[in-house]
């Protein structure tokens, strides 16, 4: 009788621990699947990171070759700044700058999908003699719109 309780717990002690052993590897083999495919999303979203900055320095050095050299009425753009959106997935170019004119100085933002080269918001304003006259929509709004999409 002892023999047999002896061999029934062995059997209950090993089915436990096959089935410990055997939900461990499972779980595991989870884990792995979901750092390789967590790993795989990072590296495809630097990819697209480093695509959209490609793609982001073409537009701007064409934009920027449009502009007349040494000219008076020349716009001179600030550093341009480059996204990738994840939730629109696409390229996005915030460029802002700004303009001497006979009114004053000509501020402009704007933010471009890269994708479909649409405007997404374009500021301007003008400024002088400490006034500031918006013409369509604050540099601020353009600001807050590049936060906005650029977090993403």
């Amino acid at each position: 009788m002892k023999k047999v309780f002896f061999v029934v717990l062995l059997i209950i002690i090993l089915l436990i621990l096959i089935w410990y052993w055997g939900d461990k590897t499972v779980n595991d083999n989870k884990k792995n699947l979901d750092n390789k495919i967590e790993q795989n999303s990072v590296e495809k979203i630097f990819d697209k990171k480093q695509e959209c900055f490609d793609i982001g320095q073409k537009y701007f050095n064409k934009l920027n070759k449009n502009e007349p050299d040494n000219a008076s009425n020349s716009f001179n753009y600030l550093n341009p700044e480059y996204s990738y959106n994840k939730e629109l997935n696409t390229c996005l170019v915030y460029i802002k700058g700004f303009m001497d004119t006979e009114d004053g100085v000509w501020h402009e933002a704007y933010i471009v999908d890269l994708l479909t080269n649409e405007y997404l918001i374009i500021c301007n304003q003008i400024q002088s003699n400490g006034e500031t006259k918006i013409i369509s929509k604050p540099l601020s709004d353009c600001l807050s719109k590049k936060i906005e999409l650029f977090i993403n």
